[in-house]
């Protein structure tokens, strides 16, 4: 069949220009993990309190919609200078491209990094390149090397401690979200991928493997196969823990020693479908579901808090919006319950110790 394409010589200008558009192509994917099909049962065991984690406290995983005032950034930076927890890492959203004044948050980010001593940090690239890669697959020369070079000048500055958050799949979870889904062939896409592995430093991806009961499981897993594959130094966190179970999260561990998952606390499973290893009651108290507090007791070196608060956001109609740094305070509080259900060794390296080194906040 290879051979009678060549012989077609139109065939043959159409594979030299997708060669000239996407540079080399892949087109057959490797063969994903043997996964379990969504959804775990939401009635299942959960993991009783027993005490309450007193210990450093980072939140890996943040964001700082626009139009924040000085008085809202200096509450931010009380959290951490008053020990309410010791780290904080800030990114754009996926769809912070599309905001008003979103590059000004950006910058916001970046002065309270500057402004905390070490104990905030920031993650790059997501304003300017995640919702510009998903408008179309084929992106100019100039436009790649114009971002390229941006971005590849902040991590090397030390302005950025990572690459993120960078969404592939982003899925309309209630009324009016936007959807934002990048073309895995992107080559700005794999631009991303090199420069996180030639930088060493971590890329966090947003990549839902279900949109409303709809299955994207085979192609998520498959495309992360290809992602260790094609770049075997690279360093990925999946936002979210997957939005995937915990049988098939300990499957991607076993696999992929380089990748590591955050944790989000989210009441409202009918909005995200397989997404937590939390179960919540009506009075807004949170367990840790069984199986996922004896994953993250087993390989508690590959997980972190990141909670995905929106410091400032203002969306009514958006789940927890009108999000105060008061309101934040609460939010770590149930992180801290949480963790004390753990082994407090494992909950100690979960909340300290892995998004310290992962971040390079040590």
């Amino acid at each position: 069949m290879v051979t009678t394409m060549m012989k077609n010589s139109q065939c043959v200008r159409m594979l030299r220009g997708l060669l000239l558009l996407f540079g080399p192509v892949t087109f057959a994917l490797a063969e994903p993990i043997e996964f379990v099909p969504c959804c775990a049962p939401l009635d299942r065991p959960v993991r009783d309190h027993a005490a309450f984690y007193e210990g450093p406290l980072i939140d890996g995983h943040t964001h700082l919609d626009p139009g924040s005032s000085k008085a809202y950034r200096d509450d931010m930076l009380a959290v951490v200078s008053q020990g309410i927890l010791d780290g904080l890492v800030l990114m754009p959203t996926p769809n912070h491209g599309r905001m008003d004044a979103g590059g000004g948050s950006v910058k916001q980010m970046a002065n309270l990094a500057a402004q905390s001593g070490g104990a905030i940090s920031t993650l790059c690239g997501s304003n300017d390149w995640n919702t510009w890669m998903g408008r179309q697959l084929s992106v100019s020369d100039s436009g790649l090397e114009k971002r390229r070079g941006e971005l590849e000048a902040r991590i090397a500055s030390g302005a950025c401690s990572g690459i993120g958050e960078i969404a592939t799949r982003h899925f309309e979870k209630w009324s009016g979200q936007a959807v934002l889904t990048v073309d895995f062939r992107s080559r700005a896409l794999h631009a991303l991928f090199a420069l996180a592995q030639d930088h060493k430093v971590p890329i966090d991806l947003h990549v839902e493997p279900m949109d409303r009961g709809n299955s994207h499981e085979q192609a998520v897993f498959a495309e992360l196969d290809e992602i260790f594959n094609r770049y075997p130094d690279i360093t990925v966190i999946l936002a979210h823990t997957a939005m995937t179970s915990a049988a098939n999260v300990e499957r991607l561990i076993a696999r992929y020693p380089r990748l590591y998952f955050s944790i989000k606390a989210v009441g409202r499973h009918k909005h995200w479908y397989n997404l937590e290893p939390v179960n919540f009651s009506k009075k807004k108290k949170a367990w840790f579901y069984e199986d996922w507090a004896q994953l993250l007791e087993r390989y508690p070196g590959r997980f972190f808090i990141g909670s995905d608060y929106k410091f400032a956001r203002k969306l009514k109609n958006s789940p927890g919006g009108n999000k105060s740094v008061k309101k934040y305070t609460k939010y770590i509080k149930r992180y801290r319950g949480l963790l004390g259900s753990l082994d407090p060794q494992a909950a100690r390296q979960i909340a300290w110790d892995t998004p310290r080194k992962l971040f390079g906040m040590e």
